[in-house]
């Protein structure tokens, strides 16, 4: 029936429940009308219409059905079972609610049981299997979900095998079996290669799996069919970036600009490769233009606006953006460590020490903010008469900072070890040095280091001597 059938339908409905009437509707026009309530999630609706349909057909058993799922839907379990226990029906509607009934008691097995029923119904069609596959997955059943499209799809030809299969990939991607997810799509596009929807998925979890060359091929296919898609233009471009090629990004962000409707996400996608390629004031006029366009611009847009500002040595600006950025939003992390950074450098010593107690505030277990706080400490300490008491809390810091870190960053254990010997206990800090020594010389550590620990490990060869000198005459070897 169409939709405006099933609108006078209703309104016939609803005008007889104000005027205190009862009319005549056939069980078809009751199944319409609550399947309308259904659809907006007036659940206790769309049972009140399936009641009054039982008054006019008592005993039907579709009505009955229809009965149960709706009690099922207002979590009335018991009623839901006791109905659909009482009627002798194997469609697949009823075997679905069984099914429902089942897992809502935690009893997998027998709701797999129901839908493998499924199979041998009059009425098993594709729109089952996919009600089937969504029940499976709300009680996180994915596994078996699998298994049953696994079997579905040798029930189906055509289209409706194709459709199948997309779903099976979909349930693989939630599973992160994105390999077996991707052979779907190549085995999809074997039969259709001329389906664009299928190259953007694949290109999507090539991407994602990092296989850029790939992923960047399937893209073209993609364009190949609809030249002119922006989002796949800046897919593509997102990908060739992290594929390296930041020329080629910025080459292709460049010619999307031409063609875009998103005329802001397409400049901070470019602003991203002129920043990468170092062209600082290319990337601050392309995020400045993202701004300009940008209908609510987010704080990410100013922060990285910040970012470029501060490689151009520009302090004033990049104060500004990060303070634009805050403004927007309070809990961007990010910002609020830069802009506390600044704050400190600056010798705004009481605005610093205030942000980066609101930062622990938000983000308890940031290690950077941690160190921060400690060093703002330390100079508070010098200027008040209760300096101890900041040393202490300084030290506390500083410790917090490397417990987060694992005992594997050396800036942290060093900054750490300054601090005992300074303020605290001297063989907690020839303690704290051994395990810097230990650290640096241990080569699996050098191996799990990334790029920022590596860097922290070069201002160590250079800060030792320093360390030696304080340190020496505790030690018994030289670090």
């Amino acid at each position: 029936m169409d939709d405006e059938k099933v609108s006078e339908l209703v309104k016939r409905y609803e005008e007889m429940l104000r005027n205190g009437e009862h009319l005549y509707f056939d069980t078809e026009d009751i199944e319409d009308i609550a399947g309308e309530y259904e659809y907006s999630e007036r659940y206790q609706e769309a049972l009140n219409v399936v009641e009054y349909g039982l008054e006019l057909h008592p005993e039907n058993p579709e009505l009955l059905v229809y009965r149960a799922g709706y009690l099922l839907s207002l979590n009335r379990i018991d009623e839901a079972e006791r109905q659909i226990s009482a009627v002798e029906s194997r469609t697949a509607d009823a075997l679905l609610i069984r099914a429902a009934i089942a897992l809502a008691r935690s009893d997998t097995s027998r709701a797999v049981t129901y839908i493998d029923a499924l199979f041998d119904t009059d009425d098993f069609s594709t729109d089952v299997c996919l009600d089937a596959v969504d029940l499976l997955l709300d009680y996180e059943c994915a596994d078996n979900a699998v298994a049953f499209l696994q079997k579905a799809c040798h029930c189906f030809s055509g289209d409706d095998k194709e459709l199948l299969l997309r779903e099976l990939a979909r349930v693989y991607e939630d599973l992160q079996k994105n390999e077996e997810a991707i052979d779907i799509y190549n085995r999809l596009l074997d039969t259709n290669p001329y389906s664009y929807t299928d190259w953007c998925d694949l290109a999507r979890l090539l991407d994602m799996q990092g296989r850029y060359a790939e992923a960047i091929e399937a893209y073209d296919f993609a364009l190949a069919i609809d030249e002119n898609n922006v989002e796949i233009m800046i897919s593509k471009g997102c990908c060739l970036y992290d594929n390296g090629n930041a020329p080629a990004a910025m080459r292709l962000f460049e010619g999307v600009l031409a063609v875009a409707g998103d005329q802001s996400q397409t400049q901070a996608m470019l602003a991203a490769c002129y920043s990468h390629m170092e062209l600082y004031e290319k990337a601050v006029a392309s995020l400045r233009q993202a701004i300009r366009f940008a209908e609510c611009p987010d704080a990410d847009l100013y922060y990285r606006l910040a970012e470029n500002y501060y490689n151009l040595h520009d302090i004033p600006r990049t104060v500004e953006s990060l303070r634009q950025a805050v403004e927007i939003d309070a809990y961007h992390v990010d910002a609020q460590l830069f802009l506390g950074e600044l704050e400190k450098d600056s010798g705004e010593w009481e605005e610093a020490e205030k942000r980066f107690l609101f930062i622990l505030e938000i983000d308890p277990e940031n290690a950077f903010a941690h160190k921060m706080l400690a060093q703002v400490l330390e100079h508070k300490s010098i200027s008040c008469v209760n300096g101890e008491r900041y040393c202490q809390e300084a030290i506390a810091h500083y410790a917090r900072a490397v417990e987060l870190t694992r005992h594997t960053n050396v800036e942290m254990l060093l900054a750490l070890a300054v601090a005992q010997f300074k303020y605290g206990d001297v063989q907690e800090a020839i303690a704290l040095a051994d395990a810097i020594e230990s650290l640096v010389k241990d080569p699996e550590v050098l191996k799990r280091m990334n790029d920022e620990n590596l860097q922290e490990l070069e201002a160590f060869t250079h800060l030792k001597g320093f360390l030696r000198d304080e340190l020496g005459k505790f030690l018994d070897a030289d670090l």
